[in-house]
């Protein structure tokens, strides 16, 4: 392999030997070599950040569900090869906790859109915004999103702010309407009326940015959080269908409901959906999703 700018050639024991033949100046070798040198470099580092971040990331781009990930693991690999580098180091910046919730409401996002019967295509886009619908929290400190006390309002406005700093983010690296809306609409009410951020310029957010949404709301509300401890799936999936047709999407929080009593999510199948259960009110927080 001949580099240009380079009177050489580089073998493929990664030694240099020179070519035959009439030498350059000094002053341009020596130019040459250390420009033959920085690539090399270059290329070594890209190539070890890119093995490190593979290995982060490869595990939590795929679903893991039997036939999902049969059918779907090249994709899978496709989405970090598509993701930009810059974005790619965001993701990597995430916090911990953060990162794997991310892993995990894009496992049940899929697993609820394929119940739903979206396309190959579909299932690509809402794989790729799940993932990265909190992307915008690597503009909160994590002394805020761990917090143990309740958020004073400036917090809040930290937190609050992240599906648009998200959504800037993904419309700077040119990713397309469908994972950007997700990224920017998780947090909206189905039917439009509430959530945030309300400046979307859109009435109703998108199907995917819906089930993205429940996925988001169960993991958040069934996992541990710094503020309190996990909540019984019982009770989420109580908050669900009392909100059914306003907060969440009726139809998305139907085939979840049916997932639940099927034992197809790895949860204790609870024991009753009683709408009138205490446990459920209208002051009921979800959390710093």
């Amino acid at each position: 392999m001949t580099l240009r700018g380079y009177d050489g050639i580089i073998c493929n024991d990664g030694t240099a030997r020179k070519k035959k033949g009439k030498r350059s100046e000094r002053g341009g070798r020596k130019a040459s070599g250390l420009k033959l040198f920085a690539t090399m470099m270059a290329e070594l580092l890209f190539e070890i950040i890119s093995v490190l971040l593979l290995t982060r990331l490869e595990p939590f781009l795929l679903l893991g569900n039997g036939s999902f990930y049969a059918t779907n693991y090249s994709r899978g690999r496709r989405y970090i090869v598509q993701l930009d580098e810059v974005l790619m180091g965001f993701v990597a910046e995430l916090d911990e906790e953060v990162f794997a919730h991310s892993k995990r409401v894009q496992s049940l996002a899929l697993l609820l859109g394929e119940r739903m019967g979206l396309t190959s295509v579909e299932l690509n886009q809402l794989g790729l915004g799940a993932f990265l619908h909190d992307i915008g929290k690597t503009s909160v400190p994590a002394k805020v999103l761990n917090k143990e006390a309740p958020l004073t309002p400036e917090e809040w406005e930290l937190v609050k702010a992240h599906p648009k700093v998200g959504f800037d983010l993904a419309e700077s690296l040119a990713l397309s309407d469908s994972v950007k809306r997700i990224i920017l609409e998780h947090h909206l009410w189905a039917d439009g009326t509430g959530g945030y951020p309300q400046e979307t310029g859109c009435t109703t957010p998108s199907l995917l940015s819906q089930i993205t949404t429940v996925a988001d709301v169960v993991d958040a509300m069934t996992s541990h959080r710094p503020y309190r401890q996990a909540l019984p799936l019982s009770t989420c999936l109580n908050h669900l269908v009392e909100n059914a047709g306003t907060k969440f999407n009726a139809d998305i929080v139907a085939v979840f409901r049916a997932l639940v009593s099927q034992g197809l999510l790895g949860f204790e199948r609870p024991p009753s959906l009683q709408t009138g259960n205490p446990a459920i009110t209208n002051g009921l927080t979800v959390g710093r999703r």
